[in-house]
């Protein structure tokens, strides 16, 4: 008899203990699509490393970065402004750029710019010819 009832609490702790690992997966896997996870989204550390090889690769001298923490639109790149100074000591300047957030299973690394320079190089429009004055019908 003690037998079994020793067989029906193991057989209730296993039932509850299931239930509690299907919960906590299905619970992982909520705040995951609606949140994220830094595995799986990437993390700032990522960011900065990718942040510092793309100066050594455009032969920038990193002054100063500043990335976000985390992936926030899933797209496997996480925002990052660098101050970089170039080569000659040329003046410093500022980037904004999407770097690589080394996110597991990820095909993204190194940096690109976030947007177009600013301020954008604008073309001189030629300057609109004169037209002759309009000259009244005749009737």
């Amino acid at each position: 008899m003690l037998i079994g009832e020793r067989e029906k609490q193991m057989q209730k702790g296993l039932i509850v203990g299931l239930i509690l690992l299907v919960t906590g997966i299905l619970s992982a896997w909520t705040y995951n699509k609606a949140v994220g996870f830094a595995i799986f989204v990437g993390s700032e550390e990522g960011a900065i490393e990718n942040l510092e090889k793309y100066s050594k690769e455009m032969n920038y001298k990193l002054l100063g970065k500043s990335c976000a923490e985390t992936d926030s639109d899933r797209d496997g790149y996480i925002t990052c402004t660098g101050r970089f100074q170039g080569a000659d000591n040329a003046p410093e300047f500022k980037e904004l750029l999407d770097c690589g957030s080394g996110a597991w299973g990820a095909r993204t690394g190194g940096c690109k710019p976030k947007f177009a320079p600013y301020p954008p190089t604008m073309q001189q429009l030629p300057a609109p010819t004169p037209s002759a004055p309009a000259k009244p019908e005749s009737r």
